[in-house]
């Protein structure tokens, strides 16, 4: 799963692909002409155990391309060239946890949290092709996770060092084991932590969720949003940089106690969607969902704007008024079936070369896909489609 990424000069748009066959998944990393949509080159990549770079978008550093890949239970980078697929030599010394991966912010090279030990927090790393050799790094990359062994301070980390931790238990009192903290959001200078705790059985089953949100400099709690949950936005390449709004889905409390809970565990989505201010917790507005059959997932859009999508069900949402738009063109974009972690836009097979370049019913919001040569080039399940501008 992956979107586009081009080359400096725009000639190539390069991404990773899957081909099936029976029980078989070969995937490959694949560079097309982006003039004619012919292949250029490919190059197969070992086979996965686990979530790796082949799930995002290519990280290019000049004329490389680099992928993560398997070695066991273990983790290399590879370099290829970009221009030609070359494989540039041998991989990097093994390391057992690469997260966060992507071009460092200054262009020198590929930057990571990860190490090859059981070490947290994770420390920040940079690799180049040149001295295939791990440094300490300090990219910017942020997390919030667990930073003891028994899964009950939480801490937000920056570069691998935890700037301010806080228990769990502080905060929920039920919430006691790692799997307590379900996901996070970066606003501008707050950071949204979900938790969800699950005790009882059957008729005294119990599901407590909370939203709350910190001042990212101190660690100061701000609000809390009980019975409530965050949703995950993105952006088309899997990122969460920080915005000017929280997302929460808000469920019936109905269905968070007792024998409707039992029933309805994995259905834990909202009736409503709040977008809330990140200072104060007020709400912006809210609008209904219909009731969708899962977890939404939601991608933002350059002007804020989200798109959702419940299944096969594609939705627009409008920044400024939280109003649904079924009726507008979304064909363009097609979700992943996957897990949420990595539910970027799978590409399954390239087009058959230089024999499609469609026209747009209506314009492409400005961030999907990427643009060069009057095209923009989107990822799709069937593959890399180029629209005329």
């Amino acid at each position: 799963m992956t979107s586009v990424a081009l080359t400096d000069d725009g000639q190539l748009a390069i991404y990773f692909a899957e081909r099936s066959k029976g029980t078989k998944t070969t995937r490959y990393l694949r560079a097309l002409e982006v003039a004619t949509g012919k292949l250029a080159w490919e190059t197969p990549m070992p086979a996965s155990t686990g979530h790796d770079v082949t799930n995002l978008r290519p990280a290019i550093v000049g004329t490389e391309v680099a992928a993560v890949i398997p070695d066991g239970q273990l983790r290399r980078i590879r370099v290829y060239d970009a221009r030609t697929g070359r494989d540039l030599g041998k991989p990097s010394p093994p390391i057992k946890y690469i997260e966060d991966f992507g071009a460092c912010p200054d262009g020198k090279g590929w930057c990571f949290v990860g190490w090859s030990k059981d070490k947290l927090p994770l420390p920040g790393q940079r690799y180049t092709s040149a001295s295939r050799k791990f440094s300490a790094a300090k990219p910017g990359i942020v997390r919030v996770d667990f930073t003891d062994s028994v899964g009950i301070d939480l801490s937000y980390i920056v570069d691998g060092t935890a700037l301010w931790t806080v228990p769990t238990t502080d905060l929920m009192a039920s919430c006691k084991k790692w799997d307590c903290l379900w996901w996070n959001t970066p606003t501008m200078d707050a950071m949204a932590i979900s938790l969800r705790s699950i005790t009882g059985k059957r008729s005294d089953l119990r599901i407590d969720l909370e939203v709350n949100t910190f001042d990212k400099a101190s660690g100061a709690l701000r609000w809390t949003a009980d019975n409530s949950f965050l949703l995950d936005v993105t952006d088309q390449n899997g990122g969460t940089q920080g915005t000017d709004v929280v997302y929460v889905l808000a469920p019936d409390p109905a269905r968070l106690r007792g024998d409707s809970a039992t029933a309805d565990r994995k259905r834990l989505h909202g009736m409503r969607l709040r977008a809330l201010d990140p200072s104060t917790g007020a709400e912006r507005w809210s609008t209904d969902l219909d009731d969708p059959n899962e977890v939404p997932d939601a991608i933002r859009l350059d002007n804020g704007d989200l798109i959702l999508t419940e299944g096969k069900r594609i939705r627009l949402v409008d920044a400024a008024t939280g109003k649904i738009s079924d009726g507008r063109d979304v064909s363009y974009w097609q979700p992943s079936t996957e897990s949420r972690r990595q539910r970027l836009i799978q590409v399954v097979e390239p087009v058959r070369a230089g024999k499609r370049i469609a026209k747009l019913t209506a314009p492409l919001p400005p961030s999907i896909g990427v643009t060069s040569h009057g095209l923009r080039l989107v990822a799709q399940t069937e593959g890399v489609v180029a629209y005329r501008e």
